[in-house]
């Protein structure tokens, strides 16, 4: 496998102008740090691609939210290989898609798993920003005159304005969840069904399908498992042996990080789940994971708790005050723990717990003299050098793909 800081050399088709008001040894610093990101995600997407190819499966590359989730773009420009007309109306694919929401079983169970997730990810924030507000505005009632309640001297009440997302943000998105929760698995299962055929015909040399969501909370160790058990159940029952599931995540720990612990309950559930690397014996292994090794085990699981780089990371924020360039030669994505800025303008930003300790980077930088908001920059940076399709001629009038990219939160 190759390593992972063979992106050095790579062409930096965007090349940053300013970030943060730091001089050039800084900003080169970050560029090496990207181009390293860009060899992870290409990594990943081989990875899959061929794990797909050698078993004759559908991969679901499923990519844990914050330090997982970037994983995820790495297949910004999936399906295009598709036949066309698979996305018009009326397709086979489509009218897959209807029969499925048409289950009267399959519709309970998604609104089962529904209210699940609504609890992990909307109900708790929504409670807490509703009491933050309450507890501001008695605050400031009590005196005649403003007072800065962020002073510095105190726990804060709110980070940086760019760290969180309203509370009508968030309830706007939790709407739109909602109303398309049963329509996104649904959908996902026509595409894994179609997926296969694909590649049972020879269409096709490999299907991955991504999704960047947050399955599993590892503050909470072992006590955030009922939605990912209930959800891979009901992949695992309507597609069997049809599909490979990979849960990608990472962990700063060096050994016994929480998904490895929650492997255990999940297979006392009955579920197919194997371990690589670290979540298999939960201690490091002396290399990273290989495509044998699935291919090993796929008589005993078809899900697959894995990361890319056997190895733990320091501190970003240590890392960039040192420009550390050493870090390159052993490179490791857990340099993204706890780091909030890198996915402003996308998806992914929705998914952190309520910050509350002040960021002090800015989330945005210039190229070619226009700011972008650094989410929005690392994606276009993903289209051009990890994406093997020009995505923005293509397809754009594939409401159903774009509705799936939104979906699985890849925008």
């Amino acid at each position: 496998m190759q390593r992972l800081n063979d992106g050095a050399g790579i062409k930096r088709v965007l090349k940053i102008e300013y970030w943060n008001g730091f001089r050039h040894q800084t900003v080169t610093w970050l560029a090496r740090l990207l181009d390293c990101f860009v060899t992870e995600l290409r990594w990943i997407r081989d990875f899959c691609d061929q794990v797909s190819e050698q078993t004759g499966r559908v991969v679901l590359s499923w990519h844990n939210a914050t330090l997982g989730a970037a994983g995820g773009w790495a297949f910004l420009d999936c399906f295009l290989d598709w036949p066309w007309d698979l996305f018009q109306e009326n397709s086979l694919l489509v009218v897959r898609w209807r029969d499925l929401l048409k289950s009267e079983d399959l519709m309970e169970r998604l609104t089962r798993i529904w209210h699940i997730y609504f609890q992990r990810m909307f109900a708790r924030k929504l409670q807490f920003l509703k009491r933050r507000r309450d507890f501001k505005n008695h605050l400031v009632s009590d005196f005649e005159e403003n007072v800065d309640l962020d002073d510095g001297y105190y726990f804060p009440l709110e980070a940086a304005h760019w760290q969180n997302i309203t509370r009508n943000q968030l309830s706007s998105w939790c709407l739109w969840e909602k109303r398309n929760w049963a329509k996104g698995w649904t959908f996902l299962s026509a595409l894994i069904e179609q997926g296969y055929e694909l590649l049972r015909d020879g269409v096709v040399r490999s299907v991955v399908i991504p999704r960047i969501d947050k399955f599993f909370a590892s503050t909470a160790r072992t006590r955030d498992i009922e939605y990912l058990t209930e959800a891979l159940r009901n992949l695992c029952t309507l597609h069997g042996n049809k599909i490979i599931i990979m849960l990608w995540d990472d962990t700063t720990r060096t050994n016994n990080p929480s998904l490895y612990l929650a492997i255990e309950k999940l297979r006392a559930h009955k579920l197919p789940v194997g371990g690589l690397g670290i979540f298999e014996k939960g201690v490091l292994r002396s290399r990273n994971p290989e495509v044998e090794d699935v291919i090993n085990m796929l008589k005993d699981y078809c899900v697959f708790v894995l990361r890319p780089v056997e190895k733990s990371a320091p501190n970003f924020y240590h890392l960039l005050q040192a420009r550390d360039f050493g870090f390159f030669e052993e490179y490791a994505p857990s340099w993204r723990d706890g780091v909030v800025f890198i996915y402003t303008g996308t998806q992914v930003f929705c998914f952190p717990a309520i910050q509350t300790s002040f960021e002090s980077y800015v989330p945005w930088v210039v190229l070619n003299g226009k700011a972008l908001l650094f989410g929005q920059f690392l994606r276009e940076l993903v289209k051009k050098k990890v994406s093997k399709t020009d995505i923005s001629k293509l397809y754009k009038s594939m409401k159903l793909r774009n509705f799936y990219l939104k979906w699985a939160h890849l925008e």
